[in-house]
């Protein structure tokens, strides 16, 4: 799925939380190398992201590379090209078709030889669009996923999503002292909510147990009535369980493939 999408392609896709994963488990071998991965990417809830910062960035970046060491420079012009491309996904205003036809006859023996003008003119005489949907970010990114379509535009992090699906992928494994296993990495790793006033405790057993709790409350806040029974309930939580596992397992494959090809 992409990472954007206006309101008409996210009535076009399956979302997630429609799609049913076989049941799967963890073996015991596999459980440290599980909630290192669960636990070492948690997605945040992403800024606005400016095009025009972004540009001013690319700009300095670009006089820098003329000063930076010879080895230097290559890796440091990858990542200009890789800033750029996420600028793509910046809110970007819509001219009008005079201005775009005005644009393209400028540049079209410069800049933009390498375009097929014509065709693009052609185009564009036919054709008047609607005014264009403003793209919608995804409510929460990481390195190696990003959600898709209206999640919970209130949530500043996925912490307690992934701890509901650590304990349940653990419970549904057979694994003992899921609570604390869970809570080790969390307390390892120093992971607190960004949404999280006060103090901040040690994670324990009991901590996990709260925030698990609290979470299969939220989402079963929306449902109708004949939807929370235990049944619904229960294959919610399998659902959770199976989807951290399935993440898990294909991220191994994927990782393993790039290290090959490298």
């Amino acid at each position: 799925m992409p990472p954007f999408s206006s309101e008409n392609e996210a009535a076009e896709w399956v979302h997630s939380s429609r799609l049913e994963i076989p049941l799967q488990r963890l073996s015991k071998r596999d459980v440290d190398a599980f909630l290192e991965f669960v636990f070492s990417d948690v997605a945040l809830k992403p800024a606005q992201l400016s095009r025009r910062d972004g540009a001013a960035a690319v700009g300095f970046l670009q006089r820098l590379a003329v000063e930076v060491t010879d080895a230097e420079r290559p890796r440091l012009i990858l990542q200009i090209h890789q800033l750029w491309r996420t600028l793509l996904h910046a809110p970007m205003p819509s001219g009008s078709k005079d201005r775009t036809l005005s644009f393209l006859e400028r540049h079209e023996q410069t800049y933009l030889a390498n375009l097929d003008v014509d065709w693009l003119r052609t185009v564009i005489e036919r054709t008047d669009p609607a005014e264009a949907s403003k793209p919608a970010p995804p409510p929460l990114m990481s390195r190696r996923m990003s959600g898709l379509g209206a999640g919970n535009p209130h949530l500043l992090d996925d912490l307690s999503e992934r701890i509901h699906g650590a304990y349940r992928a653990l419970v549904q494994s057979g694994i003992r002292s899921a609570r604390r296993l869970t809570a080790g990495v969390l307390e390892a790793k120093k992971l607190y909510s960004s949404a999280q006033h006060g103090p901040r405790l040690p994670w324990n057993s009991d901590a996990v147990s709260v925030r698990v709790k609290q979470y299969e409350k939220r989402l079963q806040a929306g449902d109708s009535p004949e939807v929370t029974t235990k049944e619904a309930l229960a294959r919610r939580r399998q659902q959770a369980a199976s989807k951290w596992i399935y993440l898990f397992r294909t991220s191994n494959v994927f990782e393993g493939s790039s290290e090959q090809a490298d």
